[in-house]
């Protein structure tokens, strides 16, 4: 069963459970991080060209707005995996 969590992807909502990730950061994919950073550097670029052109050059672009993020606390592998069992009495 640990072998199937370790190999779930990051966005999967399993992970993301486990990971106690805040309710607006489960909707940013790894894709979505990028985009975001491709979108940051084409506002740079489009600034840089302006500001050199220009006698008073604009205001620097300001970043796409990011769920923050909490680092989870580092979990033994036996607190993570107890592996403890449950017995279930049979009805009589």
């Amino acid at each position: 069963m640990r072998v199937l969590f370790e190999g779930l992807p990051y966005d999967s909502l399993t992970v993301q459970e486990v990971n106690d990730m805040p309710d607006e950061a489960r909707l940013w994919t790894v894709d979505t991080y990028m985009q975001a950073n491709v979108l940051d550097a084409l506002a740079w670029i489009q600034w840089s060209v302006a500001a050199s052109n220009a006698k008073h050059p604009p205001r620097k672009p300001k970043p796409i707005d990011r769920p923050k993020l909490t680092k989870p606390k580092p979990r033994d592998k036996k607190a993570k995996w107890a592996g403890k069992t449950i017995y279930v009495p049979p009805k009589s």
